[in-house]
């Protein structure tokens, strides 16, 4: 019983991360506490208070009993909250990792595409290029060697 509410409880996760479209619920500035979570993180943890509730229902005498099925189920609710915390790390990795529409922009280039684009960036830098400047005595050399030419 203990081993299937633990598969359970990944299930539960897995399938609310899955139907979950991390959207703003509420579009007033005054939000409720359900208003203020995602959608899979409140189903979640319904899915959990529900799971307890069931347990209550069912009106032990044994305290023991209780106090065991109660410790497993946290156990279980614990792998669960921490596979859900595990899904929404994935999903902020991926999430990071995109490239941005210039970095796609760049790798559907051409080679001719790419030269014309560094070409571009090239001119339009405000920054003023100096010609390089030699001294009188490389520029008399230089005037001298050229006069043959």
């Amino acid at each position: 019983m203990i081993q299937i509410s633990e598969n359970r409880t990944i299930k539960w996760v897995e399938e609310a991360v899955k139907q979950d479209n991390f959207e703003v619920r509420a579009t007033s500035n005054s939000l409720t506490d359900d208003q203020k979570h995602t959608v899979s993180v409140v189903d979640v943890f319904r899915s959990f208070n529900q799971a307890v509730d069931q347990v209550n229902q069912l009106s032990w005498d044994d305290d023991l009993q209780y106090s065991k099925f109660m410790t497993a189920l946290a156990k279980a609710f614990g792998i669960g909250t921490a596979k859900y915390c595990d899904l929404l790390e994935q999903t902020f990795i991926k999430e990071m990792d995109r490239l941005s529409p210039e970095q796609e922009m760049t790798l559907t280039q051409s080679r001719q595409e790419k030269w014309m684009q560094m070409a571009k960036e090239a001119m339009s830098t405000k920054e003023k290029v100096e010609p390089f400047q030699f001294f009188p005595q490389v520029s008399a050399y230089i005037d001298a060697s050229c006069s043959n030419c």
